[in-house]
């Protein structure tokens, strides 16, 4: 069944609603608050080093620093050769990786709350809707949920030939059946992602943003791409400008499906999801055969 996206933009939030033959079955609110958002890569600079704790605390620029941990760090071997030039294992020990006031290339992982700041990790990564690029690991991964072993063997095949010296890439789910054509461009259009964080990295003084998560919406998208797409509709000339500009670039196709509302009434009204979004938010929730369940927040019990 054919899914519509609607997207009311203003200036404050975007809305976003997935329905599916005219029922909400998704609903998300970005605010585009200025904070440290998941998939952010900062140059950041270690503050401390917690050998107890196996973690670092790291100056992202942030309101509060953020936290990495011996396992999230990133290892390089030539780092640790011996004096023969052999390539040593990896530390045990956070200590020998990572020293105050040394410059470091995360990514957040998790955003801060309450007290806490943002988990951080080294092991960058960038999503785009075929692949996933990972610059500091080798080799290339195929989802499991791709079965077929003669398409495995040709999305690696497509892949491998694009990937810069010591990248690696995993191969998504939405990749199966993908023409060569399509899954190269999705890769290159990471690839120069990544070496656009790369000329940032080594401009930028540290601590520093190099690279801004897209939008919750092109994201959304992209993780949408499997989807039977109808439509896409929103009522902000910036955000059909926005979505045009990036689809002709990762998904021509679903540009065509583009469309920018002309109605005079709210676009949620127009499609009903205002009052859907009401009834979701009600203490009572009538059920089909004619009752109703009532839910109410309550203290936590504590026995």
């Amino acid at each position: 069944m054919p899914f519509d996206i609607i997207i009311n933009a203003m200036p404050a939030e975007t809305r976003i609603a997935v329905l599916e033959d005219g029922q909400l079955v998704e609903f998300w609110m970005d605010r585009g608050e200025d904070r440290a958002a998941v998939g952010d890569i900062y140059k950041g600079r270690v503050e401390k080093v917690l050998p107890g704790l196996q973690a670092a605390f790291v100056d992202i620029g942030a309101a509060k620093s953020g936290f990495l941990s011996l396992d999230d760090a990133v290892f390089d071997p030539a780092d640790f050769e011996d004096e023969e030039g052999t390539k040593g294992q990896r530390p045990r020990r956070l200590e020998r990786m990572l020293k105050a006031g040394q410059e470091v290339l995360v990514q957040v992982t998790k955003e801060p709350i309450s007290t806490k700041g943002p988990r951080l990790t080294a092991q960058i990564s960038l999503p785009g809707r075929a692949c996933v690029l990972v610059p500091f690991e080798q080799g290339i991964g195929v989802s499991r949920k791709i079965e077929d072993r003669g398409e495995r063997r040709r999305l690696k095949e497509a892949v491998a030939g694009l990937l810069p010296p010591g990248c690696g890439a995993i191969v998504r789910t939405a990749a199966e059946g993908m023409p060569d054509k399509k899954l190269k461009a999705d890769l290159a259009w990471l690839v120069k992602a990544w070496e656009a964080v790369e000329k940032a990295g080594k401009r930028a003084a540290a601590p520093a943003k190099v690279h801004a998560q897209p939008p919750l919406v092109l994201g959304l998208l992209q993780d949408l791409a499997s989807y039977d797409i109808r439509q896409v509709v929103t009522d902000g000339k910036e955000m059909h400008k926005l979505l045009c500009d990036q689809l002709a670039k990762t998904d021509p196709d679903l540009k065509k499906k583009v469309r920018l509302s002309k109605e005079a009434r709210p676009l949620f009204e127009v499609h009903g999801v205002e009052e859907q979004l009401e009834k979701a938010v009600e203490r009572k929730v009538w059920l089909k055969g004619g009752g109703h369940i009532t839910i109410e927040q309550t203290e936590a019990l504590a026995a």
